[in-house]
């Protein structure tokens, strides 16, 4: 009897090829902006608390628009807000990319960070439109093109800080706005939504929040990530300049092999995920993240450091894969953009309050001190997940 040949890959379906296309290049315009943002902003004014606390203007752009990014996918045709939303926040970043005054720039990049954020979230809540079958696969690929997007981004935007150049990093993502909006259009189905519009008021989305452990767990899971990033986000391109003695381009590459781990998260979810369920999944990816940052201040040499930043990108990345696959699988459908935006909104939240804190603590305690603190803490909430029952249970207590 000769063995049966493994069934054939089924491939990729051409809206979520073109979603992921328009994804990558909104990442690569979106870390292309942020980086920009902190390194010139640093360059400028050489100070990490004013990096941290310009930055909490973009993080409170971010929360405001997790929430009405996940409301309006909810309420409007996909397709149209979503085209329109790109259109708009490119115009946005050009006007962002002439201002000087540090009150206008913080104050543009509120606005920037609430529609970018917005637009990210509807995307993401739009992937079972375009893969009506296997989201984990999907979100895998759209997200693994995000993370090559982001790969190429954080090199050319250091460099370009580096020449006097950031004037044109945010006229090029300016223009991947419109990329991206011309890509969701092939993507989506004309006059698509998320959801069938006689269930739309069928459940309150607080009510279910709270009465559901995966959506509690999901939400607390991004508080852990949303404390690691913020002080990452802070504190990387100081110890950067500091520890490596590399300025901007240091910290460029540094935020290149994050990418690169979080490439390979999207390469290896599947594999994850086939070996251990959705909680240990999340376990692991937590305990990596809290030790590749609580690590960082024991590496003086870069091109140790960007093995760890690879790490903690492979397991950010592979926490963000299982949790919105999670939720694509488990959530009601009409609940499904307020959902990611309600979770999302701990990381949001988190970051606001940590991208404040870390330079004004790491002034009084030190590099070393925070990012510690923040990589135990990491640690620490995977211990507790592990200690969990039923973390990830769909059904409302």
């Amino acid at each position: 009897m000769t063995a049966s040949a493994p069934p054939a890959r089924k491939p990729v379906n051409s809206r979520v090829a073109a979603l992921a296309v328009g994804a990558g290049v909104a990442e690569f315009g979106d870390v292309l902006f942020f980086v920009a943002f902190v390194a010139g902003l640093y360059v400028s004014t050489g100070s990490a608390r004013t990096v941290g606390f310009v930055l909490v203007a973009f993080s409170v752009g971010n929360l405001v628009g997790a929430i009405a990014g996940g409301t309006l996918v909810d309420w409007l045709p996909a397709r149209a807000w979503l085209v329109l939303g790109n259109l708009a926040t490119a115009a946005l970043v050009v006007v962002f990319a002439y201002a000087t005054a540090l009150p206008a720039v913080a104050a543009l990049a509120l606005v920037v960070g609430a529609s970018g954020r917005a637009l990210l979230v509807g995307q993401q809540a739009c992937i079972p439109l375009t893969e009506p079958g296997s989201f984990l696969r999907a979100n895998a690929v759209i997200m693994s093109t995000r993370r090559l997007g982001q790969l190429a981004a954080p090199f050319l935007a250091g460099t370009l800080v580096a020449l006097g150049h950031t004037r044109g990093a945010y006229l090029i993502d300016a223009a991947t706005f419109v990329f991206s909006a011309a890509a969701t259009f092939v993507a989506l189905p004309a006059g698509s939504r998320v959801h069938r519009e006689e269930t739309a008021t069928a459940t309150g989305i607080v009510a279910y929040a709270r009465r559901t452990p995966a959506v509690r767990t999901s939400f607390l899971v991004q508080c852990v990530i949303g404390v690691i990033l913020g002080t990452s986000n802070t504190l990387v391109v100081v110890y950067a300049t500091e520890f490596l003695h590399s300025g901007p381009r240091g910290y460029g590459i540094l935020s290149t092999f994050t990418a690169v781990g979080a490439i390979l998260g999207g390469f290896t979810v599947g594999l994850l995920r086939r070996r251990a369920s959705a909680k240990w999944s999340t376990v692991a990816c937590h305990a990596v993240a809290g030790l590749a940052l609580g690590l960082l201040p024991a590496v003086p040499w870069l091109a140790l450091a960007v093995f760890l930043r690879a790490a903690g990108g492979w397991a950010w990345n592979v926490l963000n894969i299982i949790l919105l696959a999670t939720l694509h699988e488990g959530a009601p459908r009409h609940l499904h953009g307020r959902l990611i935006g309600v979770t999302r909104s701990g990381q949001d939240i988190c970051i606001i309050v940590f991208t404040a804190l870390a330079g004004t603590t790491a002034g009084l305690i030190g590099i070393t001190g925070v990012l510690l603190g923040a990589g135990v803490l990491g640690v620490a909430s995977a211990l507790a997940l592990a200690l969990a029952r039923r973390p990830f249970d769909w059904q409302p207590g």
